[in-house]
């Protein structure tokens, strides 16, 4: 479901570098920078006052609609549950599921696939789809491709692109979803413990694993989807109803 990422980045305007070089500290402040409110959302991808230009291009430009044209068929029709899931056995390495499957199958991206399309559209319906997706994988239900899942995925460095699928999805989503569902959903997020099928070190995989105790350093391509993901999961809830800010502060420090 990278596409959400490239539909925000085509439909939202962007500004011009000026090529000059700061001898001050990095990262620097924005300025006319808002801050973020304990609950205002969407804000991972996109901010709630970008959603009207985002909304006009996605309607009225051919990249826009070739754009979305393309979520919906990747959500199988997108008016729905996906038909199809994957039943193979959760594994680390030699997934089948990508070659077995369509690419039409469900995936733990479905939920922000949805999500967009909510906020596209303010159609509460595609909320409630978004849930249904993320309740499948709080279900133990895999991605389409099986070393990713909420419950079982294969060790750390499948777990923080698992978490952050649903962290989207709770971004993209949450104003369609009723208070209770929003913060039991962000409490999940929240106490995220899921059972790698690696081998014994990841019989526990926690958020806290993901920030504090990552597995292998920076300089393995693995670093970056623990301690990304992570920090994905955690600046999406922060602030929220329902969460622990002192644990989320934390593990936001201990993930920069």
């Amino acid at each position: 479901m990278s596409l959400l990422l490239v539909t925000a980045t085509i439909c939202l305007p962007s500004r011009a570098q000026d090529g000059r070089f700061t001898t001050g500290p990095w990262p620097a402040p924005v300025e006319g920078h808002v801050p973020v409110r304990p609950g205002e959302h969407p804000r991972l991808v996109f901010r709630r006052a970008d959603v009207p230009e985002l909304r006009r291009r996605a309607t009225e430009t051919a990249e826009g609609r070739a754009m979305v044209a393309r979520l919906r068929h990747l959500l199988d029709g997108g008016e729905g549950m996906p038909a199809i899931y994957n039943t193979n056995p959760p594994v680390n390495i030699g997934a089948r599921g990508p070659s077995q499957l369509p690419e039409t199958s469900y995936t733990l991206w479905h939920g922000a696939g949805f999500g967009l399309l909510y906020q596209l559209t303010g159609e509460e319906r595609y909320a409630a789809l978004a849930l249904r997706c993320v309740d499948k994988a709080f279900a133990g239900v895999p991605d389409r491709d099986e070393r990713y899942g909420w419950t079982r995925p294969g060790g750390q460095l499948r777990a923080g692109p698992s978490v952050s699928a649903i962290a989207l999805a709770y971004d993209l989503a949450y104003d369609g979803w009723p208070e209770a569902d929003r913060i039991r959903v962000a409490r999940a997020i929240q106490d995220y413990e899921g059972r790698g099928v690696s081998d014994s070190a990841d019989g526990g995989i926690r958020l806290e694993n993901l920030l504090v105790h990552p597995r292998h350093h920076p300089q393995s391509n693995h670093w970056g989807m623990q301690v990304g993901g992570g920090l994905l999961a955690v600046l999406a809830i922060r602030g929220d109803p329902g969460t622990d800010d002192a644990r989320i502060a934390r593990l936001l420090e201990a993930g920069k």
